[in-house]
């Protein structure tokens, strides 16, 4: 999550960002890049972690379609499915955020859905 920030914060401007890429593939919507970089809480950490994961599990499926290899993707998937299950409690919590977690949860659940077809 740290890295992420960073890279934000390098790209970021005086006019503001409406989203960002990170870790080369990876696009955040604007209610992401906020959460690493405006807002403290509980539902900030919730959309970083989601966003962390996605991240993670993004990488793990180019490095699987690059050297035909996935090394802990199994791992990466629970890891992602426990960050969806945060964002969905957050959705309950805070339905004044919902656009921003209903989209985080919603790409998550892509990613792993086409890890889970990947690894069979």
């Amino acid at each position: 999550m740290k890295a992420i920030k960073a890279e934000l914060l390098a790209r970021a401007d005086k006019r503001g960002m409406q989203s960002s890429v990170v870790a080369g593939t990876t696009l955040l919507t604007a209610g992401e890049v906020s959460a690493f970089l405006d807002r403290a809480g509980d539902l900030p950490t919730a959309l970083q972690s989601a966003v962390a994961a996605r991240v993670l599990l993004i990488g793990a499926l180019e490095m699987q379609k690059r050297t035909g290899q996935s090394p802990g993707l199994k791992t990466l998937v629970e890891m992602a499915e426990r960050e969806q299950a945060k964002i969905q409690e957050q959705l309950e919590k805070n339905p004044a955020d919902k656009d921003v977690l209903a989209s985080t949860r919603r790409q998550l659940q892509l990613i792993i859905q086409h890890a889970l077809k990947l690894s069979g």
